[in-house]
Parts: C-alpha cells; sequence; structure tokens
C-alpha cells in the first residue's frame, strides 16, 4: 500500500492528533457553538433521490433602459 493514499494518512493524522486539534480549533473559533452533522443518517426522500437534475435561471431585477 502507498503511504499517501487517504486512508493511510487519515490514520496517520489521528495518531498525531491532527484531528483533535482540528476540532479544538473550530470549536474554539465558534465559542463551542458547534452542530455535528453524521452523513449516515442524513437520508433523501425517496421522490427526490432519482430526479433530473436541472439548473433554473431566475432574474430578479429587472434591466436598467439606457
Amino acid at each position: 500500500m502507498a503511504p499517501t493514499r487517504p486512508a493511510n494518512r487519515f490514520v496517520r493524522w489521528r495518531k498525531a492528533g491532527v484531528w483533535d486539534r482540528l476540532m479544538d480549533a473550530v470549536t474554539a473559533a465558534h465559542k463551542g457553538d458547534v452542530q455535528m452533522i453524521d452523513s449516515s443518517s442524513v437520508r433523501v426522500h425517496q421522490h427526490a433521490a432519482n430526479t433530473k437534475k436541472t439548473v433554473e435561471i431566475v432574474v430578479w431585477a429587472a434591466a436598467e433602459e439606457d
């Protein structure tokens, strides 16, 4: 296994305490007001999961006349 694979880097950083220091810094920067979301518990509504992706452009301001 290559030493620079993301999984290996994650484990090295965990053992070195990088993630603990990172989370401590984020918590301190926001005065402890931090909420975490575990992506394994986030679910999409059954009808939203298979919708076709489209882009809709909405113009909110009318163009100025010269």
